[in-house]
């Protein structure tokens, strides 16, 4: 009997020894699943906050790419104005017009073909990423030449030689003048008074250069405009013009204009043309790293020789952008890409 009771004895012991390990296997289990679960959990957090991250910057994306869309639509529409104001049109009494005469392109003596993503004030050249101007005319409204509409309160030095502004008949009767540069022209962009008015008639070239710069740099003219013109001054050779210098002169000017191109900038209508039709190729830029091509700026340049404003775009890129080191080191190699650090062409020459 004594060994059947310690038998039972080992037994209830060994019952309460596995109902022991059973519990505590089960306690585990059920830790693991918690710890499981938890993980789970935390798991669905993460992701929801990566998707609700990857979704705001979708959402960021499209907002830039929409700003960006609507800043390159608004400076298609005001080149498109500014060409449609310099187009060769006689207006007559009732306001109707006839296109002037056809034109073949020009020029010689251009290593590989000039052009611009438009320095300072060219017609075209202004808001080439996007920004706004004052006083510019869209199609639909264009001044008539009995219409006198411009602002001379706001825009003084504009209305006073060489621009004459205040006079309706002006533009008209300029921009039919091709065989000079159009200066009415700046009645369309008269918030650059401060620059044109003093490189033409001031005859500072140096300081409009610093005017305009600081214009630019400050974002008045658009976001990504000072890297535009950085890689025009390099893209142009015009870091390397030594025929322009600060006392070059606007007849000067036109004559390195006929030698660069011939009669292509004096002819309206085809610059008409270009402007509305290869503008939208022109802006297929990577506007915060410059132009990359010619093609990308063909026909700014022009535009500057037809608003009387090239020898001012030369000492505005070599005031500038052509000293900067950050410039150097990004744009420069355009100079050696097109031919410029060996170029012969006798408009960038220094003159005797």
């Amino acid at each position: 009997r004594a060994s059947l009771a310690e038998r039972a004895i080992l037994v209830e012991r060994a019952s309460l020894v596995e109902r022991a390990v059973l519990t505590e296997r089960a306690n585990l289990v059920e830790r693991g699943g918690l710890v499981e679960r938890a993980n789970l959990a935390e798991r669905d957090i993460l992701v929801e906050r990566a998707n609700l991250v990857e979704r705001a910057s979708l959402a960021e994306r499209a907002s830039l790419v929409e700003r960006a869309g609507l800043d390159e639509r608004a400076g298609l529409e005001e080149r498109a104005s500014l060409v449609e104001r310099a187009s060769p049109v006689e207006r007559t009494a009732d306001g109707e017009g006839k296109p002037g005469g056809e034109g073949e392109p020009g020029g010689d003596g251009k290593p590989g073909g000039e052009s611009r993503p438009g320095g300072e004030g060219s017609a075209v050249g202004k808001g080439r990423s996007g920004e706004s101007r004052p006083g510019g005319a869209s199609p639909k409204n264009l001044p008539s030449k009995s219409t006198a509409s411009f602002d001379c309160q706001a825009y003084p030095k504009l209305c006073e030689e060489p621009f004459n502004c205040q006079k309706p008949s002006l533009q008209w009767d300029d921009f039919t003048s091709a065989a000079k540069p159009s200066l009415g022209l700046w009645c369309g962009v008269p918030s650059y008074q401060d620059y044109i008015h003093q490189c033409i008639v001031e005859h500072d070239l140096v300081g409009a250069a610093h005017i305009q710069y600081e214009h630019t740099a400050a974002g008045r003219h658009g976001k990504h405009t000072l890297e535009l013109d950085a890689s025009y001054c390099f893209i142009d050779g015009h870091c390397l013009n030594e025929a322009v210098d600060k006392h070059t002169t606007l007849e000067e000017a036109t004559e390195m204009c006929n030698e660069r191109f011939g009669n292509k900038w004096t002819l309206a209508n085809g610059m008409q043309s270009l402007f509305v039709h290869d503008v939208p190729f022109m802006l297929t830029a990577n506007q915060a790293n410059g132009f990359k091509t010619r093609q990308q700026t063909e026909g700014f340049l022009l535009g500057a020789c037809k608003m009387g404003n090239y020898h001012c775009d030369v000492m505005y890129c070599k005031e500038t952008y052509c000293k900067n080191p950050y410039f150097i080191k990004k744009y420069s190699h355009f100079l050696d890409d097109f031919g410029w650090r060996h170029s012969s062409a006798s408009f960038q020459k220094k003159r005797s």
